[in-house]
């Protein structure tokens, strides 16, 4: 089968943002998960908990305690719940009743040097979920770990963090994608011609370890050509509405012709991924042919990850979703399924030696 996992990065802006924690996250949420529980489907929600750790830092719990209440609510609804971190949050400064964030930071590897320890970043983040989860169920265990912006490279140190943090399913690489800027590093061009393998701190991420510990679930891209281009050109556009705020700045291009010359790479050289922000749902049912005629599905389970963020979704957004969720169902019901990361760890990673 292939298994989509709906995923959905829950974090807040890291810029200039004028509207509410109410507005940019806690509604979109709420519709997203009205939406799945409608049409019968579990997501996998990746918290961004230094966001509640930070805001209660600087006495905002009445925040902090929102974003809680939801994440046992979408938990109560059956929902899976795995993290994430943007570690710019600890370099974060609230002053006016706005937050102020250190790009350099963007990256956990900024932080090998200073006073905040990774190793303690993991184990304060993690904790943090656990202990809100827990409660509702005691054998809830944080399990998964998806980087902040795809940005685990290098990794030889962070997967040694996450071994000792007992985090063993990865969903932070997207094949075929590159990014080298000042704030943003990972390089996916090269990965396993799998759709999932497992790897060891030995082997580094982008090589098979059939003898490793940790497992790849990674969000789906679409590199080929022209098949990326017909997906992509071929069919019609998502509409989508205003940002509700900035999003991090992941470039340093300065003029026109660089961004030309980045586009024109890009095109030739990089994947598409399977975004529920900005992808048409018939852009995203082609990638899931894609992924059925590249792969064996029939006889072999095939895990992809389908990647949204809450605030980034408008109303176009909902109903796209739903479309999509109801072609896969109703033409696709024999072939594909959906599926949590949990759902992948008890199947595939639990129990392994």
């Amino acid at each position: 089968m292939l298994n989509l996992c709906l995923t959905f990065d829950y974090e807040l802006f890291f810029g200039e943002c004028k509207y509410s924690v109410e507005d940019v996250l806690l509604a979109p949420t709420r519709k997203i998960v009205s939406l799945l529980d409608n049409m019968g489907v579990e997501g996998t929600f990746f918290w961004d908990s230094a966001m509640c750790i930070r805001h209660r830092e600087f006495g905002l719990d009445t925040i902090a305690d929102s974003i809680d209440k939801q994440m046992e609510y979408v938990f109560k609804c059956g929902h899976d719940v795995q993290l994430h971190i943007h570690p710019a949050w600890f370099k974060s400064v609230y002053n006016n009743k706005e937050w102020r964030f250190n790009n350099s930071y963007y990256r956990l590897h900024s932080f090998f040097d200073e006073m905040q320890d990774v190793q303690e970043i993991f184990q304060i983040t993690k904790k943090y979920i656990e202990d809100v989860l827990k409660p509702l169920y005691i054998y809830y265990h944080c399990v998964a770990f998806r980087a902040g912006g795809f940005c685990i490279q290098p990794e030889k140190e962070i997967l040694d963090i996450m071994e000792k943090c007992e985090l063993r399913i990865d969903s932070s690489v997207c094949k075929k994608l590159v990014a080298k800027t000042s704030s943003h590093y990972y390089d996916y061009s090269i990965t396993p011609k799998k759709c999932n393998w497992f790897f060891s701190k030995k082997s580094g991420i982008c090589k098979e370890d059939k003898r490793g510990c940790f497992f790849e679930v990674p969000v789906g891209s679409v590199y080929k050509l022209p098949q990326k281009w017909i997906l992509v050109h071929g069919n019609p556009k998502l509409t989508r509405e205003r940002l509700k705020g900035k999003v991090s700045n992941d470039t340093d291009i300065k003029n026109s012709r660089m961004k030309f010359l980045k586009k024109a790479k890009a095109f030739f050289s990089y994947g598409v991924m399977m975004s529920m922000d900005s992808s048409h749902y018939l852009t995203l049912k082609g990638m899931c042919d894609a992924y059925l005629n590249q792969f064996d599905c029939r006889n072999n389970d095939i895990y992809v990850c389908l990647i949204g963020h809450p605030k980034l979704f408008g109303e176009s957004n909902f109903l796209n979703l739903e479309k999509f969720i109801h072609i896969m169902k109703a033409e696709y019901h024999d072939t594909v399924r959906f599926v949590t990361i949990n759902d992948i760890y008890n199947k595939e990673v639990k129990d392994f030696r």
